[in-house]
């Protein structure tokens, strides 16, 4: 008698809206589900699933070359312990935007956002709540400042407005970089506020 064992395949469904705009944050300015927003000089409310979003806006896209290079150059130039994290960052990216699985190019950055968002949660109520003396654990302040970091170089306005370099080679895509350079650039910004921020309510 042949014993045959059964595998059971878990195919993950796409998260098909990212936010740019972490919903957590926005929740306290919500009143019955529903946010006011202002665009184009006009006022509206929705809801948070509608508002600072895009359909696979955190998509990865696979780095050329003359990309790889660029993005090493700005690693190697940093001090040790910002390099370490970005090397980490650099090489999670390149796995993410080579695999050949479909959830993990499309949502695989996605929930890495969804990691660090983890880092400002417990953040984020403690100072709602005017507490800041928990900052004065290592710990919690490093987790701040790198939260802090991602999230103001996330955003579409961000993406829209980041240029790493005057080019002087058209082989340089920035396009294949928007996706990794908030967070190669939030790692530099988290660490500035780390080392040099002081936080006050």
């Amino acid at each position: 008698m042949c014993n045959t064992e059964k595998h059971q395949i878990i195919v993950k469904e796409l998260k098909k809206h990212h936010h740019y705009v972490w919903k957590e944050y926005l929740k306290p300015w919500t009143k019955e589900n529903k946010i006011f927003c202002q665009r184009k000089g006009k006022t509206f409310s929705t809801s948070l699933d509608n508002i600072g979003q895009e359909r696979f806006f955190y998509k990865s896209i696979k780095l050329g070359s003359e990309e790889i290079k660029f993005l090493q150059h700005i690693i190697k130039n940093m001090n040790p312990n910002v390099a370490k994290s970005m090397s980490l960052i650099f090489n999670l990216y390149n796995g993410i935007s080579n695999s050949s699985d479909e959830y993990l190019v499309k949502c695989g950055i996605e929930d890495l956002h969804m990691l660090v968002e983890n880092y400002g949660k417990n953040s984020l109520k403690k100072l709602q709540d005017g507490n800041i003396e928990f900052l004065n654990q290592d710990k919690y302040k490093h987790q701040l400042s790198l939260f802090l970091g991602v999230q103001y170089m996330r955003t579409k306005k961000i993406r829209k407005n980041l240029n790493p370099v005057e080019l002087t080679t058209k082989s340089l895509d920035l396009e294949k970089m928007a996706v990794i350079l908030p967070f190669i650039y939030g790692e530099i910004a988290g660490n500035w506020i780390y080392n040099t921020g002081k936080i006050k309510l």
